[in-house]
C-alpha cells in the first residue's frame, strides 16, 4: 500500500471514531428528548380529550336549541303560508266577481254605444230622406217659378211691344195733327194777310181824312197781335205739358224718355221764340204806325206801304216756318218709328236672354237634382255600411270582452297562491360522536450506535408524526379561542349567510376502521372536499388528510337565523297589510 492510501485510511478511522463518539452522545440526548416529548404528548392528549368532551356537549346543546328554533320557525312559516293562501283564495273569489261585474258593465256600455250608433244612423236616414224630399220639392218649385217667369216675360214682352207700337202710332198721329194744324194756321194767316193788305189799302185812303182812326186802328191791331201772341204762347205751353204727360202716361223711361222730353222742349222753345219775335215785330209796327199817324199824312202813306211790306215779309216768314216745322215733324215721325223699332228689338233681345237664363236655370236644377239623388243614394249606402260596421264592432267587442275577461280570470288565477304543503318535521339532532384519542406510545431506547456505521434511525419519528396529528386535532377541538378585538383585524359583517349555509352539503357517513374504534356508528357532518368549496379557510390539510373546523359555522348559523327572522317579520307585515 502506498503512503497516500495509509493516510486516507487513518483519516477515515479518525472520522469514524469521532462519529461514533458523537452518536453515543446523541443517543443519550435523543433518548432524553424523546422522554420529554412523550410526557408532553400524553399531557396534550389528555387535554384534547377533555376539550373534545366539553366541545361535544356544547355542540349538542347548540344543535338541540337550533332544532327547537327551526321547528318553531317552520311552524310559523307554515301558518303564515296557510294564512296567505286563505287570503289569496278570498282575493281570487272577489277578483272573479269584480271581473264578472266589469264584464257586465262593459257589455251594457258596448250595447248602449251600438244602440246609439244605430239610432244615430236611423235618424241620419230620416234626415237624409227629409233633405232629399225638401231638395226635390224645392227644385220642382224653382222650375215652376222659372216657368212662371218665362210666361210673365213673354206676356210683358208682348205688352211692352204693344205699348211701343201704340206710342209710335200715337206720335205719328200727333205729328199728323200738328202738321195739319200748322197748315191750317198758315192758311188762316194767309187770309189774314190778304185782309191786312186790303185793310192797308183802305187805311191808306183814309189816312188823310182821319188820323185818329189810324191811331185807334194801330192800337187795335197791336192788341189783336198781342192777344194772338199770348194765345199762341199758351198753346205752346199746353202742348209742352201735354207731350210730357203723354210720355209719362206711356211709361217711357231712360234715353227714349229723355229724347222725347228734349224734342218737346225744343219745339216749345222754337214756338215761344217765334211768338216773342212776332210780338216784337208787332210792337215795332205799332210804334211806327203811331209815329206815322202823329206825323204828316205823307208819312202815313209811307207807313201803310211799310206795313204792307212787313206783312209780306211776315207772310214769307210764316211760309219758311211752316216748311221748317213740317220737315221737323216728318223727321220726328221717322225718329219715332226707328226708336220704336229699336225698343222692340231690345225687348225681343231681353226676352230671348231671359228665356235662355231660365232654360239654363232649369238645366242647373235638373243637374242638381241628379247629383243630389246620387249623394242621397251614397248616403244611404254609407248609413247601411255604418249599421253593418256597428253590428260587426258590437260582435267583435263582445268577443274581445269575453277574451279579456278570461285573461283577467287567468291572471287572477295565476296570482292565486298554491295551497301550502305542511313540511315534514325537522329531524331531531343526534348526539355528536365521541372522538377517539390514541395515547402516544412510550419511546423505546434507541440501539446503541455501532462504531463505523453510517447514519442513524430514530423510532420517535413515527411517534412525533402521530403527535403532530393529535396536536392539530386538539387545537381544532379546543372549546375556547381568543376572540378579543385586539387579536383581530379587517373585521367585516357576514353577508349572505343563508346562501352559504344552503350551499353546504350535510351528509351521513361511517368512519373507516383505521380511523375509528366504532366503525358501525352512524355519523352526521360534512365531506372535507365539499366543505372546502364553501369554507376554504376552515379546511386544513394534515399531511394528505383533510380536516375541517366547524366552529366557523357558528357565526354563519347566527347570521342565517337573523336573516330568516327578518324574512318572517316582512311576511308578517305583508299579511297584516293584506288583512
Amino acid at each position: 500500500m502506498s503512503g497516500g492510501t495509509n493516510n486516507n485510511i487513518k483519516n477515515q478511522n479518525k472520522q469514524i471514531r469521532k462519529q461514533y463518539g458523537y452518536d453515543k452522545e446523541f443517543r443519550t440526548f435523543e433518548h432524553r428528548t424523546n422522554q420529554d416529548r412523550y410526557q408532553e404528548a400524553v399531557a396534550k392528549t389528555e387535554a384534547a380529550r377533555a376539550n373534545e368532551a366539553a366541545n361535544r356537549e356544547y355542540r349538542d346543546k347548540t344543535n338541540e336549541q337550533n332544532y327547537e328554533y327551526q321547528s318553531e320557525l317552520q311552524s310559523q312559516q307554515y301558518q303564515a303560508e296557510v294564512n296567505a293562501f286563505d287570503k289569496s283564495e278570498e282575493i281570487y273569489g272577489k277578483q272573479l266577481d269584480i271581473n264578472t261585474q266589469a264584464a257586465l258593465l262593459t257589455t251594457e256600455s258596448i250595447r248602449r254605444e251600438a244602440d246609439e250608433g244605430l239610432i244615430a244612423a236611423t235618424f241620419g236616414d230620416i234626415d237624409s230622406d227629409i233633405k232629399q224630399e225638401e231638395f226635390t220639392t224645392s227644385a220642382g218649385l224653382d222650375k215652376e217659378g222659372n216657368q212662371i217667369k218665362r210666361t210673365d216675360a213673354k206676356s210683358m214682352n208682348r205688352i211692352d211691344r204693344k205699348a211701343v207700337s201704340l206710342d209710335r202710332n200715337e206720335k205719328l198721329e200727333q205729328n199728323k195733327v200738328d202738321l195739319t194744324k200748322l197748315n191750317s194756321i198758315y192758311h188762316h194767316d194767309g187770309r189774314k194777310y190778304m185782309i191786312q193788305q186790303a185793310q192797308y189799302d183802305q187805311d191808306k185812303s183814309r189816312i188823310g181824312s182821319n188820323e185818329g182812326w189810324g191811331l185807334e186802328t194801330n192800337t187795335l191791331e197791336f192788341q189783336q197781335a198781342a192777344a194772338k201772341n199770348l194765345a199762341a204762347r199758351i198753346d205752346n205751353r199746353a202742348e209742352l205739358i201735354r207731350t210730357k204727360g203723354a210720355v209719362l202716361a206711356r211709361g217711357v223711361q231712360g234715353n227714349t224718355a229723355g229724347a222725347l222730353a228734349q224734342s218737346a222742349l225744343a219745339e216749345y222753345g222754337r214756338k215761344q221764340a217765334a211768338s216773342a219775335l212776332d210780338l216784337i215785330f208787332t210792337s215795332q209796327q205799332k210804334s211806327i204806325s203811331d209815329r206815322k199817324t202823329s206825323g204828316t199824312a205823307g208819312y202815313d202813306a209811307s207807313a201803310v206801304d211799310t206795313k204792307k211790306s212787313i206783312s209780306t215779309v211776315e207772310r214769307q216768314k210764316a211760309g219758311d216756318v211752316l216748311s221748317l216745322d213740317s220737315a221737323k215733324i216728318k223727321i220726328d215721325s221717322k225718329f219715332a218709328i226707328k226708336k220704336a223699332d229699336n225698343k222692340i228689338s231690345k225687348l225681343n233681345q231681353a226676352l230671348d236672354t231671359t228665356l235662355k237664363q231660365l232654360n239654363l236655370s232649369d238645366r242647373k236644377i235638373d243637374s242638381s237634382v241628379k247629383f243630389q239623388t246620387k249623394r242621397y243614394q251614397v248616403g244611404k249606402s254609407k248609413t247601411e255600411a255604418t249599421r253593418k260596421s256597428i253590428r260587426d264592432e258590437y260582435n267583435a267587442a263582445n268577443r274581445k270582452l269575453a277574451v279579456d275577461k278570461e285573461a283577467q280570470d287567468l291572471q287572477a288565477y295565476g296570482r292565486k297562491m298554491l295551497e301550502p304543503i305542511k313540511p315534514p318535521p325537522i329531524p331531531k339532532p343526534l348526539k355528536l360522536p365521541q372522538t377517539i384519542f390514541i395515547d402516544p406510545t412510550a419511546p423505546r431506547k434507541p440501539p446503541k450506535p455501532v462504531k463505523g456505521a453510517i447514519g442513524k434511525t430514530s423510532v420517535w419519528n413515527t411517534v412525533s408524526d402521530g403527535l403532530g396529528v393529535v396536536s392539530s386535532v386538539a387545537s381544532i377541538a379546543a372549546p375556547f379561542a381568543a376572540s378579543d378585538i385586539k387579536t383581530k383585524h379587517t373585521v367585516e359583517p357576514i353577508e349572505n349567510a343563508s346562501t352559504k349555509l344552503s350551499n353546504l352539503k350535510p351528509v351521513s357517513f361511517y368512519y373507516t376502521p383505521e380511523y375509528t374504534a366504532e366503525p358501525d356508528r352512524l355519523h352526521h357532518g360534512f365531506v372535507a372536499q365539499e366543505y372546502k368549496e364553501v369554507m376554504p379557510d376552515a379546511t386544513y390539510d394534515l399531511k394528505g388528510t383533510l380536516a375541517i373546523d366547524t366552529n366557523d359555522l357558528i357565526g354563519l348559523l347566527v347570521k342565517g337565523h337573523q336573516e330568516l327572522q327578518e324574512k318572517i317579520v316582512q311576511l308578517e307585515e305583508k299579511l297584516s297589510a293584506t288583512n
